[in-house]
């Protein structure tokens, strides 16, 4: 048995030390030399039982004992009863609480030891994001020129062969240019996302709280402005980029899954 009252002491011992995550206690009773205990058989129930096996036996033509074995399990047919040293919740709480609060020490020793180590495997990711971000500012950089050639080259191929010369206006294709670099500009995406970098090193530096959750938060967003920037770009090698991003922060988001 386990009294509300132990559960509820259990539960706040627990609490105050882990914040994350699913505990179970398992508590076994030695019951000692100081125990008595009684078996007590519910006489009113059993002879229920017996004249319910009774008729099935009838019924089916079967022996009572396969009967028996047809009704339903009724652990409330035959109870103990009596008195054990741990039946005071003080005294119970009093045995309990050195072995609980051992076995969360040893655990918290073993949680930190392993945070030390996530917190190295996802400052790693993070350099790894930053050198992306990194490559894809400096291929956005030159998109308009790019995109401007890319425009020059397709106006050439519309001029093939036709018999007036094509005349472009110098002004209107800037500013058709300057259009097109600006439905794939990135630049608000990697700004923002060199922010959540920056705060995320904040958060792999922090000591003595829970982070599981904000680094969960910051994975998100971190995806949001990598799936904007793919979206947006014209640029195949920042797409391959993007790619290789989102496969990095797939690997930190089953990191921070075992982070409190």
């Amino acid at each position: 048995w386990v009294s509300a009252d132990l559960e509820a002491r259990a539960l706040k011992c627990v609490r105050a030390r882990l914040v994350r995550g699913r505990v179970d206690i398992v508590l076994t009773e030695d019951p000692g030399a100081g125990a008595t205990t009684t078996l007590r058989v519910d006489e009113a129930l059993a002879q229920q039982l017996g004249q319910a096996a009774a008729r099935i036996s009838e019924i089916l033509g079967v022996s009572k004992e396969a009967a028996l074995a047809l009704l339903p399990p009724r652990p409330d047919l035959v109870q103990a009863t009596g008195s054990s040293p741990a039946a005071d919740a003080d005294a119970a709480w009093l045995a309990v609480e050195p072995a609980l609060t051992q076995a969360l020490d040893e655990l918290c020793s073993m949680r930190a030891a392993e945070g030390e180590a996530n917190r190295k495997v996802l400052a790693a990711h993070r350099e790894q994001l930053l050198e992306i971000c990194q490559k894809i500012e400096v291929l956005a950089a030159g998109e308009p020129d790019r995109l401007r050639q890319r425009i020059m080259a397709r106006l050439g191929q519309l001029a093939d062969g036709t018999e007036q010369p094509l005349v472009i206006d110098p002004v209107r294709l800037a500013q058709e240019a300057a259009l097109v670099a600006d439905r794939a500009d990135v630049s608000e995406e990697l700004d923002r996302l060199r922010s959540h970098l920056d705060q995320l090193a904040l958060l792999l530096d922090a000591q003595g709280e829970p982070l599981g959750r904000k680094l969960e938060f910051m994975q998100q967003e971190l995806l949001r402005e990598l799936n904007t920037t793919g979206s947006k770009t014209q640029n195949t090698e920042v797409s391959h980029l993007v790619v290789e991003a989102k496969s990095v922060l797939e690997r930190m988001r089953e990191q921070v899954q075992n982070v409190e």
